[in-house]
């Protein structure tokens, strides 16, 4: 499991100290030269000298570096993926996760490593979530929970949204729906987009769909494929694109597990902007992160 380790990548940065000055006039001794001293330069001002910095001229006192390639979150352009940090469109998203590697105009939107409390909101279920270790956990296998961030709306020309999370318990109960995803475009607990895994039958499935609200309570339309593996296992990792025009609204969904990539497509008329969150259903999951770029600049 991918956690949160300050990697320290080490960059030559050296000025000197002048020798000491000649002994005075008259003295009759000869002033000693002292060693050559380095100067620790800090050239983004966050108190970690060039030389111990891993983004030198971008602050992060902190030093995070999720992926652990050498390059701190604040100027990496796949904190998530270590990387070549190849940019081949110079938009700042990196090849390995750009969802438009050779057409520039995207941008990283944000970036959830939890690493400290999660400054995001509860809106279905208790708020069960804690991090620990660079990972955000959800441990109840009952009921359902979800958790938003307001700062993160997802709409304009299209946004793609990286997660990679690992369910460690279902519950036993197989008469209630069991699932973990990502939710994008929420409105209410009642009004969002989902992507992620179901327990099924046989194995588990890949959703892609659209909660809604109704006469009777909220209602999941959603598309499905199976996917070979039970939801508890290794990590997955969860790609979703939401892309909006003037006919509505299309949902593309993958998961990928080691070998086992699925795919999912879901269109619908709808075509609002909204929030960006984490949901688990009768399943205990961890989240390692939570990565979003903005499709054209959005």
């Amino acid at each position: 499991m991918m956690r949160a380790v300050a990697a320290v990548a080490v960059v030559s940065a050296c000025s000197f100290q002048p020798r000491g000055e000649a002994p005075p006039v008259g003295s009759g001794g000869v002033q000693p030269t002292e060693p050559d001293a380095q100067v620790d330069v800090d050239t983004d001002g966050d108190g970690v000298p060039d030389r111990l910095d891993n983004c030198p001229t971008t602050a992060n006192a902190d030093q995070r570096d999720h992926d652990v390639d050498g390059r701190g979150d604040a100027c990496d352009v796949c904190p998530h993926i270590a990387d070549d940090g190849a940019d081949g469109d110079g938009d700042g998203v990196g090849d390995a996760c750009d969802p438009r590697p050779a057409d520039p105009g995207d941008r990283i939107a944000f970036f959830e490593g939890f690493y400290a409390p999660v400054a995001w909101t509860s809106v279905i279920g208790g708020n069960t979530w804690a991090t620990a270790d660079g990972a955000l956990d959800q441990p109840s296998a009952d009921d359902e929970h979800q958790i938003v961030r307001d700062d993160v709306s997802i709409g304009g020309a299209g946004v793609f949204v990286q997660a990679r999370m690992q369910v460690h318990q279902v519950s036993t109960d197989d008469s209630s729906r069991r699932s973990a995803g990502l939710v994008l475009g929420y409105h209410a607990s009642d009004d969002y987009y989902f992507c992620g895994l179901a327990a099924a039958d046989t194995a588990s499935e890949l959703d892609a769909g659209k909660v809604s609200g109704g006469l009777f309570g909220a209602s999941f339309d959603y598309l499905s494929t199976p996917v070979a593996q039970q939801m508890v296992g290794d990590w997955t990792i969860l790609t979703a694109r939401l892309g909006h025009d003037d006919s509505g609204a299309t949902l593309d969904c993958r998961s990928a597990r080691g070998s086992d990539t699925q795919d999912r497509s879901y269109a619908t008329d709808d075509h609002d902007d909204g929030k960006l969150g984490v949901r688990t259903n009768g399943a205990a999951v961890d989240f390692d992160y939570v990565f979003v770029v903005a499709v054209g600049g959005t």
